[in-house]
């Protein structure tokens, strides 16, 4: 996949080695290349802001910080993902106190209830669904990721998602 596909505004994954972001296209050029800005948020320069060139080809040798020793390289096999993120982010941002959520966590299904937003995030309380922890408190970032993975983890299960598929 080359980059000539990807516009303005479009939310694409980062790798760099073992750390991963999530940066937006915000500059495409006439040849191809583009620029994405992208906040370090698993990397010892946290909360820094970088600025990241790639060619047409994303060839892997952009311009920019590398943190790890390797360069940022966009994650097309995560670029679905990418899009399932912008859907959660933009549904995270409509959330209000007291709304019902739908959240799903490998085939289960719940139900919560919207107790807290801030700028940090949104605290859930599960409010009904088969075999779950009624009452259990999950944590999502402002995109609506999982926030405090220890909060969602149990008996080796992948985290609580908010469900931006499911039925309203």
């Amino acid at each position: 996949m080359d980059t000539k596909k990807l516009v303005v505004g479009q939310i694409v994954p980062l790798r760099s080695g073992p750390f991963g972001h999530e940066g937006k296209v915000v500059k495409v050029t006439p040849k191809g290349g583009i620029e994405v800005e992208a906040t370090a948020v698993q990397t010892p320069t946290a909360g820094r802001t970088l600025l990241l060139r790639f060619g047409e080809l994303d060839d892997g040798n952009n311009e920019g910080p590398w943190e790890t020793g390797l360069p940022w390289k966009i994650d097309w096999d995560g670029m679905e993902q990418a899009l399932l993120w912008d859907r959660r982010r933009l549904y995270a941002q409509s959330l209000v106190v007291g709304q019902k959520v739908p959240m799903h966590r490998d085939t289960h299904t719940c139900r919560g209830i919207v107790v807290s937003i801030t700028p940090r995030g949104i605290e859930v309380v599960i409010e009904e669904g088969p075999n779950v922890a009624k009452g259990q408190p999950l944590r999502f970032n402002s995109g609506g990721s999982p926030y405090d993975e220890g909060m969602h983890k149990w008996n080796d299960f992948n985290p609580w998602e908010l469900d931006v598929q499911a039925e309203r």
